[in-house]
């Protein structure tokens, strides 16, 4: 009686694979195992990566040295309702790539981590030595951090657009605070890695109300960090009021204008 399994492996991890592999055809001779068949699918966009097998006989120890012994792939790699014929039709119409395997000296020629016949494309780790992927800052740079209150939010993102297109790194918690995250450990990250703090001053703006804010301009204090405050609409009374003798930029065209110069010129100096 013969029995056959179809089980996905994975096209990026097939040298992890080939040990599974080559348990199987170093436990089962050709009378018992009597067709073993590596098939690969090519496209970039949709790589595959599966193992099919034949046995002549009873299966019930294979299957229970699969449970035993490599129960992940017995419950998560097997597919159900792909049989041969759905092997066959997919070389001759959709394109994959077949090879028979007769003991597990074949795998040195058919599994390896660099291109060869079968696989087109390097395994996971040898294409992550050589793309490596996921931009990152190449250097230390020093960062700006905008302090204020959650409801000029709207008016922040402008600050923010300007700081990225004039190209000053910045923090700003609308894009880098996410779901799940700590949120003071991000704050106080970003506080310590900031050379500029720009304090958003607003009818908005209450450090008795708001626990952030009164840690942060805090913060800038203690660490001696460069404060410009930005008035958003308040009168000079009511700003100097909360941020004292230090000159101030009025949110406006020409502000903006001048805060973008104050800040790159500040960076470029610390």
């Amino acid at each position: 009686m013969h029995a056959s399994y179809l089980f996905e492996l994975n096209y990026g991890e097939r040298m992890k694979e080939k040990a599974f592999i080559a348990s199987i055809l170093n436990r089962y001779d050709i009378k018992t195992l009597v067709g073993a068949s590596l098939i690969v699918n090519n496209n970039p966009y949709g790589l595959e990566f599966y193992l099919h097998l034949n046995f002549q006989d009873e299966v019930t120890e294979f299957e229970e040295w699969l449970r035993t012994n490599y129960i992940h792939y017995f419950q998560g790699s097997r597919k159900y309702n792909y049989f041969l014929d759905d092997v066959l039709f997919s070389m001759g119409e959709k394109g994959y790539s077949v090879c028979t395997l007769l003991d597990s000296n074949d795998l040195e020629m058919h599994i390896t981590p660099h291109p060869n016949h079968l696989f087109l494309f390097p395994d996971k780790e040898t294409m992550e030595g050589i793309w490596k992927g996921g931009l990152k800052s190449y250097i230390n740079r020093q960062k700006v951090f905008i302090s204020h209150s959650s409801k000029d939010k709207h008016l922040i993102d402008e600050i923010f657009n300007e700081f990225q297109k004039n190209e000053i790194p910045t923090f700003y918690d609308k894009h880098e605070i996410f779901p799940a995250d700590n949120i003071r450990d991000i704050i106080n990250l970003n506080l310590q890695e900031s050379k500029i703090g720009i304090v958003c001053v607003s009818s908005n703006f209450n450090m008795e109300l708001s626990e952030w804010l009164k840690h942060e301009v805090q913060y800038f204090k203690d660490k001696g960090i460069l404060i410009v405050p930005l008035n958003i609409n308040l009168e000079k009374n009511e700003v100097k009021r909360i941020v004292g003798d230090i000159r101030y930029i009025n949110l406006d065209k020409q502000g903006l204008a001048e805060l973008v110069t104050i800040t790159k010129k500040s960076l470029n100096k610390r």
